[in-house]
């Protein structure tokens, strides 16, 4: 210990005055934390950290915006309206019929350019929407080809389609495994 109290430049006292209030500390922490989930639970569960630490604060207590986030981070407290639902732009659940069966399901792949998926992300710029398709092996997880577009078109799919085929010949028999999305 008392290499350690040389090295980091600290007194004895120091650490033993530290050590003797370390259980104090730690009971004010758990008293923190237990109020602040008596207001989180109060607030039916909308008030983030800031919310949070202006209540702490109205009741006389000090509270930093970090320290809160923190101890509301190791209680798995977090406001309703950080949790944000992803919501697809398109729904291609009826696009096609049931004449399109899924040729991967159940299969192992274990050499490349035997099965290649393609799948299409929508990118906002400040001039609207851009697309972009990619077409990837599924084995090795490499994209063979991709294509962009300001619209979203089968065309998109036949030309990231082609740029796979120009960059590497896919060999006969290869499946091209899509969602069944409107464009295809």
């Amino acid at each position: 210990m008392a290499k350690w109290v040389k090295l980091l430049k600290a007194s004895k006292s120091g650490y033993y005055a530290y050590m003797e209030n370390s259980e104090r500390r730690e009971q004010e922490k758990e008293a923190k934390k237990a109020t602040i989930k008596k207001i989180f639970d109060d607030s039916g569960g909308t008030y983030g950290p800031g919310r949070i630490c202006g209540e702490l604060r109205k009741r006389g207590q000090k509270a930093s915006y970090k320290k809160i986030s923190g101890y509301m981070s190791e209680m798995g407290l977090s406001s309703i309206h950080n949790r944000h639902k992803s919501r697809s732009l398109t729904d291609s659940r009826k696009a096609r019929g049931e004449g399109y069966p899924n040729l991967v399901r159940g299969q192992t792949f274990d050499k490349p350019h035997q099965a290649v998926c393609s799948d299409i992300t929508y990118l906002k710029s400040d001039e609207g929407w851009l697309y972009l398709c990619t077409v990837k092996d599924i084995v090795s997880g490499e994209i063979l080809g991709e294509a962009y577009s300001e619209n979203m078109k089968k065309e998109l799919v036949v030309q990231a389609f082609l740029n796979a085929q120009a960059r590497c010949v896919l060999p006969e028999g290869t499946i091209f495994h899509v969602d069944r999305g409107s464009q295809v």
